[in-house]
């Protein structure tokens, strides 16, 4: 969890300035810019409790128990929640859509199931093995849209501003590299390492 003290108000103001949407930023943001509570904050899902429940799980024959559940994260599945269905029949049906073919797929996978995958599976015809928009399958992201502007009354969201990742973690971590200095773009030509806006001279197009 994420823990601080900062007053709600500062601390929203610092995550605006944060989570401002990729590419329009004007000037580099540093850590002089940031509200100094938001860098205090820790990050629990990692750091001692972790380190700690290691330790314990090295050397179980000392304690007086026997399994460890680490509880520092959401793991529901660790104490026996059933997984969701819906969520891997589709998965299954976009990775292999093969299946859809086969008889008695409908015995198999449930009908709302089946019924997602085929729109997946038609909005993205190049398919998930193939590289992404970088924020996340289009189709996906206005699904995420319509869901937040129905449950804010209204409000309106914007499948622009929406990033997909798979967890928080790679929320931050995406962030840092977006904002991170770039490189020159550059290509492969002729075996040699160009400056994408340069022309490849005679010699490295041989």
């Amino acid at each position: 969890m994420l823990a601080s003290r900062a007053p709600r108000s500062a601390l929203a103001r610092s995550l605006r300035l944060v989570s401002a949407p990729f590419g329009r930023a004007s000037s580099t943001l540093t850590t002089a810019d940031i509200n100094q509570s938001v860098l205090a904050a820790q990050y629990a899902v990692r750091g001692e409790l972790v380190l700690r429940a290691a330790k314990i799980k090295e050397d179980m024959s000392s304690m007086p128990f026997d399994k460890v559940l680490e509880c520092n994260i959401g793991n529901p599945q660790a104490v026996g929640q059933t997984p969701l269905s819906f969520n891997r029949q589709v998965l299954s049906l976009i990775c292999c859509p093969a299946l859809l073919d086969q008889p008695g797929v409908d015995q198999l996978f449930a009908s709302d199931a089946i019924a997602r995958a085929k729109e997946y599976i038609a909005a993205i015809p190049g398919g998930i093995g193939a590289y992404s928009e970088s924020q996340g399958f289009r189709i996906v992201r206005d699904q995420v849209a319509a869901f937040i502007e129905a449950r804010d009354n209204g409000i309106p969201a914007s499948a622009d501003d929406i990033f997909l990742t798979d967890g928080a973690s790679k929320g931050p971590t995406r962030r840092e590299a977006e904002t991170a200095p770039k490189r020159p773009p550059r290509l492969l030509s002729g075996g040699c390492l160009e400056p994408a806006i340069a022309q490849a001279s005679a010699s490295c197009s041989r």
